[in-house]
């Protein structure tokens, strides 16, 4: 289901584009000034039976996503609603991949389970349209509104991964004023093309 934006749209002049390189992917941030440090963005695999965040200042990605089995998905909620339930280490910015649009029963359960106040915003993988910008911008808002959250607390960061979807960019930064950042997947991209792709786009 596609809901109706309820937010005006962002300001460009307000926001700041700078490139960062983290691993597997390439962020270009569009965060406001006074927004969270993204220009050391990494991914951190936590151990189930002993769960704990990296006290290492920057933003910490928990993955829900590539980097789960579907046997470890549970175990991994339960993993993270545990390391939130206490303090965030002091300079530590947590964000979760969640699932995509095409796998939207597992991506409602993630923002559910591990959508909380201590959670600063959730990546969206594979995302490929302004509609689908502004059905997540809804599930985000529903679950503020549940846990008692100003509207406007998660962040959204896209991630792009389809080459169709570089030709919606605009579109889908204009959907959403949550839209923190884009991030852009390099080796789903280059899938989508014939074998020799990777040294054109090198």
């Amino acid at each position: 289901m596609v809901y109706p934006s309820t937010t005006p749209d962002p300001s460009p002049s307000s926001r700041q584009v700078q490139p960062v390189h983290m691993e597997r992917v390439i962020l270009r941030s569009i965060a406001t000034s006074d927004g969270p440090d993204l220009r050391t963005p990494y991914f951190h695999k936590l151990d189930h039976r002993n769960p704990v965040l990296p006290k290492q200042a920057g933003t910490v990605i928990l993955d829900l996503e590539d980097g789960v089995s579907s046997a470890q998905t549970a175990l991994r909620r339960i993993a993270i609603q545990q390391v939130l339930a206490a303090p965030v280490p002091k300079g530590v910015n947590v964000l979760v991949r969640c699932n995509g649009m095409d796998n939207i029963a597992d991506m409602i359960t993630d923002v559910q389970q591990t959508g909380c106040a201590r959670l600063s915003g959730f990546i969206l993988p594979m995302v490929q349209s302004a509609d689908e910008v502004l059905a997540f911008d809804r599930l985000l808002l529903e679950r503020e509104r549940e846990i008692g959250l100003r509207e406007g607390h998660f962040a959204m960061h896209l991630l792009i991964e389809r080459p169709d979807a570089y030709l919606e960019i605009e579109d889908m930064v204009d959907a959403s004023k949550r839209i923190a950042s884009i991030m852009f997947g390099k080796e789903d991209f280059l899938a989508s093309f014939p074998k020799g792709s990777d040294s054109a786009a090198n």
